[in-house]
């Protein structure tokens, strides 16, 4: 069903029931009611498949923090030796 959406189509109700079993959407439906970012990115964690968790963790928890305007900002780390970096404040 997914695959066969066009890109960056607007999910509708029709869609997330055809996907996703009742219960499922249910507790999807009420973590989005909330008033906190936060609540959706742990219905997310705590419903993705086990092998997917460990490689969301850190951008999940970067998110929570700062927003995810966050995930798509250039980070603010300089990568290099100390001769490299030095005098540029770090």
């Amino acid at each position: 069903m997914v695959a066969t959406l066009p890109p960056m189509k607007a999910v509708t109700l029709e869609i997330l029931e055809a996907v996703f079993q009742p219960d499922v959407l249910s507790s999807m439906r009420a973590a989005l009611q909330t008033t906190t970012p936060a609540s959706i990115l742990d219905w997310w964690g705590n419903h993705i498949a086990p092998e997917f968790r460990n490689r969301i963790q850190f951008p999940g928890n970067i998110a929570k923090r700062h927003g995810g305007q966050s995930l798509a900002d250039t980070p603010q780390v300089t990568v290099g030796t100390i001769h490299s970096v030095q005098g540029r404040g770090g």
